[in-house]
């Protein structure tokens, strides 16, 4: 876990736009492309680039996070 941590910390410093796999309970698999702003103990905070808003995900929410390219 320590890893990751330090993975979306780099992610976090150079402003990188990653794709983010989530899934919500009642809506199911969703995605979007954004920017990693703030990391606490299990909460992400991310800039979604396409509606300029930002959203709270859990890290259990997460299925898949990588640098889009």
């Amino acid at each position: 876990m320590n890893q990751w941590l330090e993975r979306m910390d780099q992610w976090k410093r150079s402003n990188q736009l990653l794709y983010v796999q989530y899934t919500l309970i009642k809506k199911g698999p969703q995605k979007f492309f954004g920017r990693l702003i703030q990391i606490n103990d299990d909460q992400l905070l991310f800039y979604i680039d396409d509606t300029k808003s930002v959203m709270n995900l859990n890290i259990n929410q997460i299925d898949q996070i990588e640098p889009h390219e």
